[in-house]
């Protein structure tokens, strides 16, 4: 029997994602125009001047902060509806950057359509697959009772050699197209962000998957690429 597909690109949908990004700060400065960089400039400017001026003066900077606080979001909603408008037809144009962690190479996403595409694609993989994996800090509570409980154990530590970079990703995209769970806008942009992460690491013979920037603001393709081991 087919599991309905559910449909993370009608606009409410991307536009309540989008905000819900926005809020926990996942959207970079430099993922909005040049108009909303320069009104978040006059912003920190104000905020600076506030804390060394007189106490009558205090008032009236503050609320010119407000104003330029109401007129800075109300930019940053306009950009975000027209972004979500492209998305949902199909238009995101994904980026991927490369980066030196610890002497190993790694990516993150390079602009805003990455960014939400990838949360797009996370959320329609945990829906579809319904993958949840389990809490790390509950785990480590489990373990410590299993080694607290004095009876006699071998503990192995392993792990597979070059795990991601082993996985063939058209055997991924085949099977995610296969089995019909996701919608085939979001196999698309998968192979979208395949393409991308290719193109970055020189990566010809199309295998594994990317190995990527844990900072907050690059989460949601970390995220997303973690899931998709659980799909193989």
């Amino acid at each position: 029997m087919t599991q309905e597909v559910i449909d993370f690109y009608h606009f409410d949908s991307l536009w309540r994602i989008m905000k819900g990004e926005e809020k926990r700060g996942k959207l970079r400065a430099d993922y909005y125009s040049s108009e909303v960089i320069g009104i978040s400039e006059n912003l920190k400017s104000l905020r600076s001047q506030l804390r060394s001026s007189p106490k009558e003066e205090r008032d009236s900077l503050q609320q010119d902060i407000q104003d330029l606080k109401d007129e800075m979001d109300e930019k940053k909603k306009e950009e975000l509806k027209r972004k979500a408008f492209d998305i949902s037809r199909g238009k995101a144009k994904l980026k991927i950057k490369s980066l030196t962690i610890k002497g190993h190479g790694a990516f993150a996403s390079n602009n805003l359509d990455t960014v939400l595409v990838s949360q797009i694609v996370k959320l329609e993989l945990k829906r579809c697959y319904r993958l949840y994996p389990a809490n790390r800090d509950v785990i480590i509570e489990q373990i410590k009772g299993l080694l607290n409980n004095g009876m006699s154990k071998i503990v192995i530590r392993a792990d597979i050699c070059s795990f991601f970079e082993s996985i063939p990703q058209q055997g991924l995209v085949s099977k995610l197209a296969d089995d019909g769970f996701v919608s085939k806008k979001t196999v698309k942009y998968l192979k979208g962000l395949f393409y991308a992460y290719n193109d970055k690491a020189e990566n010809k013979e199309e295998m594994g998957l990317p190995r990527v920037q844990y900072k907050e603001k690059e989460c949601a393709l970390c995220d997303t690429l973690l899931l998709l081991k659980f799909v193989i």
